[in-house]
């Protein structure tokens, strides 16, 4: 049996070479950019179909391989969609003071989103260092002295008119710990000493005070129960007023 010959390949066939006389050009520069994207007819025709879609709900999902070119071919299209396009507004959204979770949004014209942002971080740069200076201004100390001077006289004058009241009528007023704050509380004078409604009403139940009486005090008690009332409310507006005259 005849012996099989091996056959050799030289090295200079093992690599393709390309003869630069079969091109027909001097150099890349003499040739024009590929508008087409290679392979992708489908993929592209349904990119640009879905950007036709002017309509709020849809979006385009793209996959492919991996180095398959997804994403320059869709920054192609989107490129070419945007210059047959109006430029669209820049959207900016601010906070919503009244309701965090939903910010507003506001549309400015191409180009000044970037404007108002600079703008709104120079004008807060600008308030950290005014407002502070502006509470430490003497103007400031003096008119917020003058404002909470004229609010603690009004409130005295309400309660000097009060407890005067509530004296002639047999009472006094006790303020009484609720949780982290203070309330006023009405009470009848009996024997001298302060004594809560219901515990009178408590003695009345027992026989150990007069029933009549009781019903005269208790008269007595809704009255200026309802004044008090009037009043501290009366008061907190006052303090709420202060409060705003103070802050601005």
């Amino acid at each position: 049996m005849a012996k099989k010959k091996n056959s050799e390949v030289s090295l200079e066939d093992l690599r393709w070479n390309l003869d630069p006389d079969t091109m027909v050009f001097e150099t890349t520069d003499d040739l024009k950019p590929l508008k087409g994207i290679i392979g992708q007819k489908r993929g592209v025709e349904a990119l640009q179909f879905g950007m036709g879609m002017d309509m709020p709900g849809y979006n385009i999902f793209v996959t492919g391989q991996p180095r398959s070119g997804r994403m320059a071919a869709v920054k192609k299209v989107l490129k070419e969609t945007s210059q047959k396009k109006k430029v669209p507004d820049d959207l900016c959204y601010v906070n919503n003071f009244k309701n965090p979770e939903v910010p507003i949004l506001l549309n400015q014209k191409p180009g000044l989103g970037s404007e108002l942002k600079k703008d709104v971080h120079e004008l807060l740069d600008t308030l950290k260092i005014e407002v502070p200076r502006l509470f430490e201004s003497q103007d400031y100390i003096s008119r917020k002295k003058e404002i909470m001077e004229t609010y603690e006289k009004k409130t005295r004058d309400f309660f000097m008119g009060l407890e005067k009241k509530v004296k002639e009528a047999g009472f006094t007023l006790v303020n009484l710990q609720s949780g982290q704050q203070t309330r006023p509380e009405l009470m009848p004078i009996v024997d001298g000493q302060p004594v809560p409604i219901i515990e009178l009403e408590q003695r009345v139940d027992k026989g150990r005070f007069p029933n009549k009486e009781f019903e005269e005090i208790r008269k007595k008690y809704d009255e200026l129960r309802q004044e008090v009332d009037q009043i501290f409310l009366g008061v907190r507006g006052l303090q709420k007023e202060a409060e705003e005259k103070g802050s601005k």
